[in-house]
C-alpha cells in the first residue's frame, strides 16, 4: 500500500510506503517504490497518525458479553483509530490463567480488527491472598493486575511484587483502599498509590498506575519516579475533560474537582503523565441504573483529548500522539506507535479541523453508556489501518463507508461493489466445525475497477458435530452468516449489504452478484 496526499502531526506533507504488514519508507514521493497493481490510498489531506494502543480497556469477554464482546469491542477500537488494547481480567470466571488469557487473544484475532493482550490477575480469582499462580505463568504473560478491586493485603502485595520483579512481569495498579474508599475515595486513591510505589521502589518491580485521578496521587508517582522507582502511570480522557461540578456521571475512581483536572494536565505538560489510556468499560442500561461505575471510550477518546489538550488548552499534537500511540506502545513492547520505517503499518486518517457531535447511538460497542453524548469535538477519526489494511471507520452506516473509501482513493462517489468470493467449512480437531468468507471489495477508480479489496473472516464455530442429527443447513447457515458479518466488519461495511437479495444456500466457491452500487 501506499498512502499519499497525507500531512503528518506537525503539518507537513508526508507519504507512507507499507510492504509486508511494515512501514518501509516515510517521506515524500515514494511513488517509484509502489510496484505495478500496488493499493494507493488517497488520503485526500486528511492527517495520518500513528493508530492508538490503549493501555486500559475492557472487553467483558467470557461472562458478561451483554455488556460487550470480542467483535463489538474491536469494531468500537477500529472505529476510535486503536489496533491494540490492554484487556483487564474483572470477568466472569476472572482471568488468572494463561491459557484463558490465550483464548481471548486467540478470538481477538480471528476478528482481526484489533490486537490485545489480555492480562492476568495478580490474585486468583480475586480472591485477595492466593498468588502461587504467579510461579507458574509462562513468559508470555507480562502484566498482572487486580482491576476494579485493588489487592488490600500489604503482605500480599508485597510478595507480588517480589515474583513480578524475579518473572520480570509489570504490575498493573488500581489504587483503592477500599476499607477507606466509601467513606473517602480521594485518601483510599492516595494511600493505596503511596503503598504501591514504595514496594516498587522496594523491589524494583516494573509498576503501572492506572486511571490516576488526583493531585495527591500524581504528586506520590511523581516522587518516586524522581527516587528511582520504575513507574509509570496512565491518565483518561474523562477525568481530563469532567470535573464534579460539570458531571456526576458514576465511574471508578470518580470524576474529581477542577484541581485534580488541573493537576493532571500539569502531570502531562512536565512529562509525569506518560499515557492516556481509555478505561472503556461497557454496561448495559439496566447495570448503569444499579449503580455500575464505568463508561465506554474508545471511540470518542481521541476527539476528547485533541479537544481539551490541543485546542483549549494549546499543547502540541505531537504530545498527544506520545500519549496516546507511541508511550504505551513502548510501555506494552510493541513495534507500532511511530510512523517509522520497521514499525507495523498501523495508522489513522483524522480530521482535525471539522467538528463533529458525539452521538451515543452510532457508537460500535454493544452498550452506550456515555457521557459524552452530544458533545462537539475535533480530531474525528475517519479511517484505521492495520497492517496496511482498512480495519476501520467511524459511522455505522454502510452506505457512508463506501463512499468514504472511495474517497480516499480519489473518487468520491464514483462506484463501488462486493463480492462474496468464496465460503467455505473446516472441521476442527475435536469435530465441530467452522465457517468462512472471503468478500472482495472494488471501488471505480478513474474509470477502471479497482483490485480487490479482501476481508477475510470467520471462524464462528457450529456448536454440532459433523455428521451428528442436529447438523443442518440452518446451523451451517447461521455460521456463515456470522463469517461474513466478519468479513464484512473487517472491511468496515455493515453485513446487511450482504444479504439484499436473500441468500439460503452454501457452498464452496460460491458468488453473489454485486449487492449494491454507488
Amino acid at each position: 500500500m501506499l498512502l499519499i496526499n497525507a500531512v503528518n502531526a506537525a503539518g507537513r506533507p508526508v507519504e507512507l510506503f507499507v510492504k509486508d504488514g511494515k512501514i518501509a519508507a516515510v517521506g515524500q514521493d515514494l511513488s517509484a517504490l509502489a510496484g505495478e497493481g500496488e493499493t494507493v490510498l488517497d488520503a485526500g489531506g486528511l492527517t495520518v497518525l500513528p493508530a492508538f494502543v490503549d493501555l486500559h480497556c475492557h472487553w467483558r469477554t467470557p461472562g458478561f458479553e451483554y455488556k460487550e464482546d470480542i467483535a463489538t469491542g474491536s469494531m468500537a477500537a477500529a472505529a476510535g483509530g486503536y489496533t491494540f488494547v490492554n484487556l483487564m481480567p474483572n470477568t466472569k470466571p476472572v482471568c488468572s490463567s494463561a491459557a484463558q488469557a490465550a483464548m481471548v487473544e486467540q478470538k481477538a484475532a480471528e476478528v482481526g480488527l484489533c490486537d490485545v493482550n489480555q492480562t492476568v490477575s495478580i490474585t486468583e480469582n480475586f480472591d485477595g491472598k492466593t498468588i502461587d499462580h504467579l510461579k507458574t505463568l509462562p513468559a508470555s504473560v507480562k502484566f498482572i493486575t487486580e482491576d476494579g478491586h485493588g489487592v488490600q493485603d500489604n503482605a500480599t502485595m508485597a510478595r507480588a511484587f517480589a515474583i513480578c520483579t524475579q518473572r520480570d512481569i509489570t504490575v498493573m495498579s488500581h489504587a483503592e483502599d477500599m476499607e477507606i474508599s466509601p467513606w473517602d475515595y480521594r485518601l483510599a486513591e492516595d494511600l493505596e498509590t503511596v503503598r504501591n510505589c514504595w514496594l516498587s521502589e522496594y523491589y524494583q518491580t516494573r509498576l503501572h498506575m492506572c486511571h490516576v485521578s488526583t493531585r495527591g496521587a500524581l504528586e506520590a508517582i511523581q516522587m518516586a519516579k524522581l527516587r528511582g522507582a520504575p513507574v509509570t502511570c496512565e491518565v483518561t480522557p474523562h477525568h481530563l475533560w469532567f470535573n464534579n461540578e460539570t458531571c456526576d456521571y458514576r465511574v471508578n475512581p470518580p470524576i474529581r474537582t477542577a484541581d485534580d483536572v488541573q493537576a493532571l494536565i500539569d502531570g502531562i505538560r512536565s512529562g509525569v503523565v506518560d499515557a492516556i489510556a481509555t478505561d472503556h468499560a461497557p454496561h448495559s442500561e439496566e447495570d448503569k441504573l444499579k449503580g455500575m461505575a464505568g463508561m465506554v471510550g474508545s471511540e470518542t477518546a481521541f476527539g476528547v483529548c485533541y479537544t481539551k489538550l490541543c485546542r483549549e488548552e494549546g499543547l502540541p499534537l505531537e504530545l498527544l500522539v506520545h500519549l496516546m500511540s507511541t508511550r504505551p506502545a513502548e510501555i506494552l513492547g510493541l513495534a507500532k506507535g511511530q510512523l517509522e520505517p520497521g514499525y507495523d503499518a498501523d495508522f489513522v486518517l483524522v480530521d482535525l479541523d471539522t467538528p463533529y457531535t458525539v452521538d451515543k447511538e452510532k457508537l460500535h460497542s454493544k452498550s452506550h453508556n456515555c457521557p459524552f453524548d452530544g458533545a462537539q469535538l475535533y480530531g474525528r477519526v475517519y479511517a484505521t489501518i492495520k497492517g496496511g489494511k482498512l480495519s476501520g471507520f467511524t459511522d455505522i452506516n454502510p452506505m457512508w463507508r463506501i463512499q468514504k473509501l472511495t474517497e480516499l482513493f480519489g473518487v468520491c462517489g464514483v462506484g463501488w461493489y462486493t463480492e462474496i468470493k468464496r465460503i467455505w467449512a473446516e472441521e476442527g480437531k475435536d469435530g465441530r466445525v467452522a465457517a468462512f468468507c472471503e468478500i472482495h471489495l472494488y471501488v471505480k477508480v478513474d474509470g477502471e475497477w479497482s483490485r480487490p479489496i479482501e476481508g477475510i473472516g470467520g471462524s464462528m464455530l457450529v456448536n454440532v458435530f459433523k455428521g451428528s442429527p442436529e447438523t443442518s443447513d440452518e446451523c451451517y447457515k447461521m455460521a456463515y452468516t456470522d463469517a461474513i458479518g466478519v468479513a464484512a466488519k473487517a472491511l468496515g461495511i455493515g453485513a446487511d449489504v450482504y444479504w439484499a437479495a436473500g441468500r439460503t444456500k452454501y457452498s464452496q466457491d460460491e458468488k453473489k452478484e454485486p449487492a449494491a452500487k454507488a
